[in-house]
Parts: structure tokens; C-alpha cells; sequence
């Protein structure tokens, strides 16, 4: 049985296993170079789209069972004992035991949208062909915006909408804590920790709140998943979750380090400003917390990452 704390747990491994499936796998992730070659050798690329295809579709089908499981569970324990009947959606139940338990449901409408999509890839195999079909997909934009299909009418789905559907599930999980020594995170919160968090520093940060420079640098973590061309920063995000609730020790001494490759991709995907050392360098709050020494050394890495950027 889950608890708030391996739910989240969960979700965040799902989220991980994907994300390093995605940059294997979606064109925009690869370099330059690797798209050239695949040009010149007239290699097709389908076969990539739909590896990616169904690395969407399993986080979908998984996060969702994740959070039917979750929500079902959770409100059991809290004392709700309401029955499904016949034909009602698994929305509409946990709906009513979080109304039974005191609780609101605040995406229940999101969420019944949403369970189109993974109905579509449950039970058609993310095709749409009948009338049936279309009538999902229809309803299925309500909670995702902008999901067509293929030519072969295969859903083509985009990192956004499994971005989407992660984030509602992380809040959902937050909202219905129902520990009173757990301080409430609310949907800002969640936002800014979405994708790039460890199952170790969630239970962490449960004790200890971080500090407003490390949320910081999760935002900016969050902000690389939604880039038009995606980027995980990956070894960057492992970097802030094991530096407890206050990364400024460790960026202090990643700023004396060699240039990581990420901060290079960053500049070349026009996104420098999300880097760490574009923050300490520009934004005026985090001045004190740095030495007008390291916010030069910020300021040259900067400078040098552009140089090497250049074609």
C-alpha cells in the first residue's frame, strides 16, 4: 500500500526512467552532428519516433495505475468505504470517497479527460481508428491540448502532455497528505519541483524545506523539460539532490570545476539563461550569497561556454 512518501517516490522513478528513455530516443535531444549523419546515411527515423511513442504511452499507462492505486488505497485507509458500482469511472469514485472523507477533488474534471487518453492507449493500443475512438481523442484534448495523430492514426504524443500528466499527479499526491507534521505544498510548489526530484531528498525535504536558491535551480531544472527542444539535465538535477536542502556549498565549488558538457547545450539550444551561473550572475537576489569573486568566475564561465558554443 502506498503512502504519500512512496507514491512520490514512485512517480519520481517513473518520471526518471522516461526521461532517460526520451533523450535516447526523440530527435530533438540528439546533437547536430548525430542528425547530420542520420541524413547522409539516409537512415529513417521512424523507427525512433515510435520508440519514443512508447515510452510515452508506458508513462502514461504506469503513472496512471500508480495514481488509481494511490487514490483508492489512500482513502480506504482514511475511513471511506464506498463501493464502485457498475460503469463508474474510477475518477468518479475517488471523487465521491474524497468528498466522503472532507476532501475536494480539485482536477476532478482534468483527470476525467485524461482517463480518455489512457483508455485510448489501454484499450486501442494508442490508435485511433473507430468512432469511438475519435470521440477520446476528442475529449482527451480537454486535458491535453494540441494531441493529433499520426498518418497511420497513431496518437502523436508530445513530452508537454506526459509533462502534464506527471505534474497533475504530483499535486494530487501533495494535496491529499494527511500527515499534520507535513507542511502542505501547494500547486506552485509542485510545479517547481516537477521532474527533478530524488526519492531521497523528497523524504529530505519533508524535515528540512529547502532553501529559496536550491528551489531556484529546480525551477530552472523544470523549465529544461519544457524547452521546445527538451534537455534533462540529468547529472546537474542528481548534483541538487544530493546536496541536501542548500546547494550554494556545491555551486560554489562546481564554479572552480571544468565546464560540464550541459552548460554547453544549453547555450547552443539558446537557453543560457537557465544555466546556474546565468542566475548567480544576473539575478540580483542571490548576490549575497556569493563573493564578488565567484560571481566573476560565474561571469568568465559564461563568457568561455559562449566561445566554444560558436560554430
Amino acid at each position: 500500500m502506498h503512502t504519500p512518501a512512496t507514491a512520490l517516490e514512485t512517480l519520481t522513478l517513473l518520471w526518471d526512467n522516461y526521461c532517460d528513455l526520451a533523450e535516447h530516443r526523440d530527435v530533438s535531444f540528439m546533437s547536430g552532428d548525430a542528425i547530420d549523419w542520420h541524413v547522409s546515411n539516409n537512415t529513417p527515423l521512424r523507427p525512433l519516433r515510435i520508440a519514443l511513442g512508447l515510452a510515452r504511452q508506458g508513462f502514461i499507462t504506469s503513472a496512471w495505475f500508480l495514481w488509481e492505486s494511490y487514490a483508492i488505497e489512500r482513502y480506504k485507509v482514511l475511513g471511506a468505504t464506498l463501493r464502485k458500482k457498475n460503469h463508474e469511472s474510477t475518477v468518479d469514485w475517488v471523487g465521491l470517497m474524497l468528498d466522503s472523507v472532507g476532501q475536494r477533488f480539485v482536477d476532478r474534471e482534468w483527470f476525467r479527460n485524461a482517463s480518455s487518453l489512457r483508455n485510448l492507449i489501454a484499450h486501442a493500443g494508442g490508435r485511433v481508428e473507430t468512432d469511438r475512438d475519435r470521440l477520446g481523442l476528442e475529449q482527451s484534448k480537454l486535458a491535453f491540448s494540441g494531441i493529433e495523430t499520426w498518418k497511420d492514426n497513431y496518437l502523436a504524443l508530445e513530452h508537454e502532455h506526459v509533462a502534464e500528466l506527471k505534474e497533475r499527479i504530483h499535486i494530487f499526491i501533495c494535496r491529499t497528505r494527511n500527515d499534520d507534521s507535513v507542511p502542505a505544498v501547494d500547486s506552485l510548489h509542485a510545479r517547481v519541483v516537477l521532474g527533478s526530484r530524488s526519492p531521497r531528498t523528497e523524504t529530505m525535504a519533508e524535515s528540512h524545506p529547502e532553501s529559496p536558491f536550491t528551489v531556484r535551480l529546480r525551477e530552472s531544472i523544470a523549465q529544461c523539460l519544457r524547452l521546445p527542444r527538451p534537455y534533462n539535465p540529468s547529472d546537474f538535477r542528481r548534483a541538487v539532490d544530493a546536496c541536501g536542502s542548500d546547494f550554494v556549498p556545491r555551486a560554489k565549488q562546481m564554479l572552480r570545476e571544468q565546464l560540464h558538457d550541459g552548460l554547453v547545450r544549453l547555450t547552443r539550444g539558446d537557453a543560457l539563461h537557465l544555466s546556474m551561473e546565468w542566475i548567480i550572475v544576473n539575478e540580483p537576489e542571490w548576490h549575497g550569497l556569493f563573493t564578488d569573486e565567484e560571481r566573476k568566475l560565474a561571469a568568465s564561465r559564461l563568457e568561455l561556454t559562449r566561445a566554444m558554443a560558436r560554430p
